[in-house]
């Protein structure tokens, strides 16, 4: 294997920590099988809808439900 890294904003890097440990993995190893899946499913024509329109869609949806519990 060999080391790759980047930077992450500080807030991103604090949820993949707990989101891995609540899982039971290494957050290296969340951000492996993260990466794998994605791969996969992009060379098997699984991700159709173009990023800008995913991410606006996402935004729109999480937002919208954190309004409604405020």
């Amino acid at each position: 294997m060999v080391l790759i890294k980047f930077y992450v904003p500080s807030k991103l890097k604090e949820f993949l920590k707990g989101f891995a440990k609540e899982n039971g993995m290494e957050m290296s190893e969340l951000i492996r099988h993260a990466l794998i899946y994605f791969h996969m499913a992009y060379l098997l024509g699984e991700l159709k809808t173009p990023y800008d329109k995913l991410k606006k869609r996402f935004l729109e949806t999480f937002d919208n439900a954190y309004k409604s519990r405020k």
